[in-house]
C-alpha cells in the first residue's frame, strides 16, 4: 500500500497532468486545431487568489477531504489495534475553475482541456513511486456550488468538483519490535494445607525436560515443564502436595496398572528444595521390579501414607496422582553417523513388541525376531537396552527427529539425524 506524507504532492501531480494536456491540446493550431494558443496559468491556488493576476487562470484547489470508512480496518504494519501504524484513507475534493477577466471563451476552452484530461486519466498511477488514485467528476447541485462561491467571497464562475481517492496518509514505517517470545512459563504453588485432607494429600507431579529444536542456537536448549510428570529411569521429578514428610505421609507408594501397590519410599531423594509441599523423587537407573528398579514404561499412580505393619502409628493413604514413566535413552553423538548403514542407540526399558520408532511422522517397522533390520526397520537389542535401525530407502534427504514410544509412552526425542 503506497501512500504519501504530503497532500500537496497530489495537487502537484494533477497540475503536472493538466499542464501536459494544455501543452499538447488538439485545440491549438499548432496541433491541428483552429485556436491560437494562449497563455494558461495553472496553479493550486484558491480561486480568489488569482483574480487579479491577468491572463487565463486555471486553478486546481483542494478545498475539502473526507475519511474513507471502508479503509479503516485494513491490515497495516502488524499493529491492527493502533491507529499509529494504520494508513489513513482519504477522499480529496478539488475545485477546478477557470477565470479570464475579458475572455470568457478562454475560460471555457481551458476548462474543456482540463475536464477532457481528467476524464481520460480516471486512474492515475505514478510511474516512479507507484502512488495510485482515481479521479472522478462529482455531480453537484447548483445550490451547493452557489453557497460555496458565496463563502469564498468571489463572484461565481465556471467550475467543477473532482473526487480524488483513495489517497493514503503513510503511517509510521513499522511498529515497535514485539517483545521476544517467552522462553519459559511457570507457576509455583506451595500450599501448606489442603482443605480436604488434613493428614496430608497430593496435588500433582511435574518434571522439566530440555529440548533443543533445530532452530535453536548452539547451547540454547528450551526448558519445558511437564505436568503430570514424564520421567525416564535415572531421572527425577517433583511431587507436590501438603503435609509431606510428616509421620502420616512419610512413605511413598507406587500403584501399578493392575492395582498392585509397592512401597518406593527409597525413591524420595534428599533435596534442598524439599518442603512440606514439595518432594523430589529420583527413579532408579535400572528397569525391573520396584523399588530396586524403575518399572517398565507406562502410566502409574503415586500416593503417600504410613503403615502399622512397618512400625508407624497409623495406616494412612492419601489420594493418588499420576506419573508417566518413559524409556531411558542415552545421548547420541552429533552428527549421528551410521555404521555400514545401521544407526544405533542405547538406553533402558525397550520392550519387544510394544516399541515404536519414528522419523518425524514416518514409522519404522519392527524387524523379524533374531534378524538385523532391513531399510525402514528397527530391532530391539541387548535385552531391551539398545535399538538398531535403518532409514527407509525412499525417504527424501533432510534432517529428521528420531522419536521413540514404548507401550504408547513417548519421552523426549532420541535425537536428530541428517539423511543424505
Amino acid at each position: 500500500m503506497i501512500g504519501t506524507l504530503d497532500l500537496s504532492a497530489i495537487t502537484d501531480r494533477l497540475i503536472d497532468l493538466l499542464q501536459a494536456a494544455i501543452d499538447s491540446s488538439p485545440l491549438w493550431t499548432g496541433n491541428g486545431g483552429s485556436i491560437d494558443k494562449f497563455a494558461i496559468a495553472l496553479s493550486g491556488t484558491m480561486p480568489e487568489g488569482v483574480r487579479n493576476q491577468g491572463n487565463c487562470q486555471l486553478t486546481v484547489y483542494l478545498f475539502h477531504l473526507n475519511p474513507e470508512p471502508q479503509t479503516r480496518n485494513l491490515p497495516g504494519n502488524g499493529a491492527a489495534a493502533s491507529n499509529t501504524y494504520q494508513p489513513l484513507g482519504l477522499a480529496l475534493y478539488f475545485l477546478v475553475s477557470a477565470y479570464a477577466k475579458d475572455h470568457p471563451e478562454q475560460e471555457q476552452q481551458a476548462m474543456s482541456i482540463a475536464i477532457k484530461a481528467l476524464h481520460e486519466r480516471a486512474t492515475y498511477v505514478d510511474p516512479v513511486t507507484g502512488l495510485r488514485f482515481t479521479i472522478s467528476l462529482e455531480a453537484e447541485k447548483s445550490d451547493d456550488a452557489i453557497r460555496r462561491w458565496q463563502s469564498f467571497s468571489t463572484p461565481y464562475r465556471l467550475s467543477a468538483v473532482y473526487r480524488v481517492g483513495v489517497v493514503f496518509m503513510t503511517p509510521k514505517s513499522s511498529p515497535p519490535a514485539p517483545a521476544s517470545p517467552p522462553h519459559q512459563l511457570g507457576l509455583n504453588v506451595a500450599p501448606t494445607a489442603l482443605p480436604f485432607a488434613a493428614a496430608g494429600a497430593l496435588s500433582g507431579t511435574a518434571a522439566r525436560a530440555d529440548f533443543k529444536p533445530l532452530s535453536a542456537q548452539p547451547g540454547d536448549p528450551i526448558a519445558v515443564d511437564l505436568a503430570p510428570a514424564i520421567a525416564a529411569p535415572g531421572g527425577s521429578f517433583a511431587l507436590f502436595g501438603s503435609q509431606l514428610g510428616q509421620p502420616a505421609t512419610q512413605r511413598l507408594y507406587l500403584v501399578e496398572p493392575d492395582g498392585t501397590e509397592r512401597e518406593v519410599t527409597a525413591w524420595m531423594a534428599p533435596d534442598a528444595l524439599n518442603t512440606a509441599a514439595r518432594l523430589t523423587v529420583q527413579l532408579p537407573v535400572a528397569v525391573g521390579v520396584p523399588p530396586a528398579a524403575s518399572p517398565p514404561p507406562g502410566v502409574y499412580l503415586l500416593r503417600v501414607g504410613s503403615a502399622l505393619a512397618a512400625g508407624d502409628s497409623a495406616d494412612y493413604r492419601s489420594n493418588a496422582v499420576p506419573i508417566t514413566i518413559c524409556s531411558a535413552v542415552a545421548p547420541v553423538p552429533l552428527p549421528w553417523q551410521p555404521t555400514a548403514g545401521l544407526f544405533s542407540f542405547s538406553g533402558a526399558g525397550f520392550v519387544v513388541g510394544t516399541t515404536e520408532l519414528l522419523l518425524d511422522t514416518v514409522a519404522l517397522h519392527a524387524a523379524a525376531p533374531g534378524n538385523p533390520p532391513d531399510p525402514g526397520e528397527f530391532a530391539v537389542t541387548g535385552g531391551g537396552t539398545g535399538i538398531d535401525w535403518r532409514p527407509p530407502a525412499a525417504l527424501p534427504a533432510g534432517i529428521y527427529t528420531v522419536r521413540l514410544r514404548v507401550k504408547g509412552i513417548e519421552g523426549p526425542p532420541v535425537g536428530t539425524v541428517t539423511l543424505l
